[in-house]
């Protein structure tokens, strides 16, 4: 069972993950003020805290219920509720963006794998239509299980297994979407689940989350001025301290609501990209203001969250079996 504070962070770093795939790599730099450049830049540099929490997350909510006994069951709903969705938004979105560029290409920066049906088949498991990626590597960690499992039951083994896997993103090259690169974040979830188990259904402690306010803004500036693999790190490894604390903040100020809408995190994070990336092609190729810039980055991603969380919630109702096949039963 999830807490109502993992439902509703889960959709407050949703949004985020929107705005963070709102970077207008297609901008050309003459069209906006150097103000607004700065400040997509420095946005999307800090919304880089948002995926570590989510693997962090996911790998608490495995472990927290797992035993070795319970492995082909574990990997049966990781079946539905991971590699089924994974295919389906794949195989949609593949068709969708076949589609859009013969009808209009003009507003397509991306490119995609659509010479022949292998090559298609080839980008549908290898992500390369959605932003699901994640999903993918989280089945990746289900499969190997109980690997993990012996790493994160024990007080002792866990320090030296974070360590290592530590190294190891430090030390070599990695692709973003490489299960080895956020490894320790699923350890750190996963060791929280076995030994703390409590850990999301209440508040972080206030030293860990004042400890990450005052590094992260050391962290971010070294990383922004003196980038290395080190740096990089750095700046995943303090997000899930960091978001779930500033969660747990703002929850004791304002008492953030448990709205019905913020189960539909998934639909928002598998369906937004595209809507996303026409939209901002589009308002940017169209309007020749210079406002047009601030429209697409603050504006279009709203009106996209507003339209996916409309077609999620007409799905729910009236096409529940659908919605549950691309949601993943969640």
């Amino acid at each position: 069972m999830k807490s109502a504070k993992i439902i509703n962070l889960s959709f407050l770093l949703a949004l985020g993950i929107v705005w963070q795939h709102s970077r207008l790599p297609f901008i050309p730099p003459a069209t906006a003020a150097p103000v607004f450049l700065l400040t997509m830049q420095y946005t999307n540099r800090m919304m880089e805290v948002i995926v570590p929490c989510f693997f962090f997350i996911s790998g608490y909510l495995f472990f927290r219920t797992y035993t070795p006994s319970d492995y082909l069951e574990k990997l049966r709903t990781r079946l539905k509720s991971l590699l089924l969705p994974y295919l389906l938004w794949n195989a949609v979105f593949a068709l969708a963006w076949y589609v859009a560029l013969h009808l209009v290409p003009s507003f397509i920066s991306d490119r995609f794998p659509f010479d022949g049906i292998a090559d298609v088949l080839t980008g549908i498991v290898s992500c390369q239509y959605t932003v699901l990626w994640y999903v993918g590597v989280i089945f990746v960690y289900a499969l190997v299980a109980p690997l993990l499992w012996l790493m994160v039951r024990s007080r002792r083994l866990f320090p030296l297994c974070l360590l290592v896997s530590c190294v190891v993103c430090v030390a070599f090259r990695h692709p973003f979407c490489s299960p080895i690169l956020w490894l320790p974040l699923y350890l750190s979830g996963g060791y929280a689940g076995v030994h703390h188990k409590d850990l999301m259904f209440r508040e972080q402690p206030l030293w860990i989350t004042f400890l990450s306010i005052a590094f992260y803004p050391v962290i971010f500036y070294w990383d922004l001025h003196w980038p290395s693999a080190l740096s990089m790190n750095a700046v995943q490894w303090i997000g899930p301290s960091l978001c779930i604390g500033l969660y747990d903040l703002a929850n004791r100020l304002v008492r953030i609501p448990s709205l019905q809408v913020f189960k539909y995190s998934f639909f928002l994070y598998a369906m937004h990209y595209m809507p996303l990336h026409i939209g901002q092609r589009m308002c940017l190729m169209m309007w020749a203001h210079p406002l047009a810039a601030y429209a697409a980055y603050f504006a279009v991603p709203l009106l996209v969250v507003l339209l996916v969380l409309l077609v999620s919630r007409w799905t729910d109702r009236h096409a529940h079996s659908l919605y549950s096949w691309f949601s993943g039963g969640r």
